[in-house]
């Protein structure tokens, strides 16, 4: 009962952020007098992305090839700093593995440097690689046992966006996250170790 709670205050308040963020988009967007899109000087964004991952490397029990496979959606709100660097604030990133014998589900919240190669403000259908850093808190819960393990979890990410319309990009990207959950007391700590490919979209305002 414990776990079901855990989770789902997580996924209610990601959905309440969400939402929050999307009415102030909206709200944004149908301003009196704003300038067209193609004018503006975009400062901020909202990054929608949505990954399939594998645990290569890890000590939660994930005892099979299949119970190694998550999927995990993250939401981003990011400041534009220039035309080739954002700070990013992960509101959320949520990764469950679903196959496993006892499920686990991690929680991650934290930065996220991305940096562009080219104008993020490119032609349409033009492609603008990026590389990414970030430094999250990451809680893992697994499903009929007690308590929660806390670490530290490093992520790099490789892709590109795709222009679309000025404002709104398709993102195709790599990832890697490792993750070290230390314990008080011991010298040993549990890690997660994993590799991923997704998806994700992103709309500037």
């Amino acid at each position: 009962m414990l776990l079901k709670a855990t989770i789902h205050k997580h996924m209610a308040l990601a959905v309440m952020m969400s939402f929050y963020f999307g009415l102030g988009v909206i709200f944004a967007q149908s301003s009196p007098g704003s300038a067209p899109a193609s004018e503006k000087v975009f400062k901020r964004s909202i990054d929608f992305d949505l990954t399939a991952a594998w645990a290569y490397r890890q000590t939660l029990g994930l005892n099979s090839d299949s119970a190694k496979l998550a999927y995990s959606p993250m939401i981003t709100y990011s400041f534009l700093l220039d035309e080739h660097n954002a700070l990013g604030i992960v509101l959320l990133k949520f990764s469950h593995f679903p196959l496993a014998a006892n499920p686990v589900y991690n929680f991650a919240y934290g930065f996220q440097f991305k940096h562009y190669w080219n104008r993020k403000w490119a032609d349409l259908g033009a492609f603008v690689p990026w590389l990414s850093y970030g430094i999250l808190l990451n809680q893992a819960v697994v499903a009929n046992e007690a308590g929660r393990a806390i670490g530290h979890n490093t992520r790099l990410g490789l892709g590109s966006d795709i222009v679309l319309t000025p404002a709104h990009r398709l993102v195709l990207q790599l990832g890697w996250d490792s993750v070290d959950y230390p314990s008080l007391g011991s010298s040993v700590s549990n890690s997660l170790e994993s590799a991923s490919i997704g998806l994700g979209y992103r709309f500037l305002f």
